[in-house]
């Protein structure tokens, strides 16, 4: 079996990465790990925390679109994509991706990249879908998908998301939505 460089990310849930960290780095593969976001109830070791890398401001820029350009270019997130995207060779992303419109993904398949994506719930759960394929099956109605977003504009994000990553994405694994 050949070795692979991987990279897992980029929100943690339950310490999911360190699950397959550990399952990957058994059989050999090298493994890099970067969160969006670190929260109390995760305690994976991640090689990156997006929030915690500083970035520089360049407030000091006058003229604001190339202030802007370049705290886009050094923003934390995408310092990292550049880096794995040219050490790794396969990238397994659970909620997220680096982009918030998964342009990312074209640029890893375009460099013949392996992507593998995992579905986790809300990140393509509509929760008004949800209840109403409960409530069809005699399954109860769950308040708790109340609390999501349930706009057109955000089912058009989710169906684009989700789309986005069936176009791209070597594998797809997405957990039973059913309660």
């Amino acid at each position: 079996m050949k070795k692979r460089t991987i990279y897992i990310g980029n929100t943690d849930i339950a310490p999911q990465i360190d699950d397959i960290r550990n399952g990957l780095e058994s059989l050999g593969h090298t493994v890099i790990s970067g969160v969006s976001k670190s929260s109390k109830i995760t305690t994976s070791k991640t090689d990156y925390v997006f929030e915690d890398m500083l970035s520089p401001a360049f407030t000091w820029v006058i003229f604001k679109p190339l202030r802007k350009l370049l705290q886009r270019r050094y923003k934390a997130s995408n310092r990292v994509f550049r880096k794995v995207q040219k050490s790794c060779d396969t990238f397994i992303f659970m909620f997220n991706t680096f982009k918030k419109d998964a342009s990312d993904l074209k640029i890893l398949q375009d460099k013949g990249k392996n992507i593998i994506m995992i579905f986790v719930g809300s990140d393509v759960r509509w929760g008004a879908a949800q209840n109403q394929r409960n409530v069809s099956i005699g399954e109860e109605y769950i308040t708790y998908y109340d609390c999501y977003q349930n706009t057109d504009e955000d089912l058009k994000k989710k169906l684009t998301y989700l789309r986005t990553s069936e176009k791209y994405a070597s594998h797809i694994l997405a957990k039973n939505f059913s309660m």
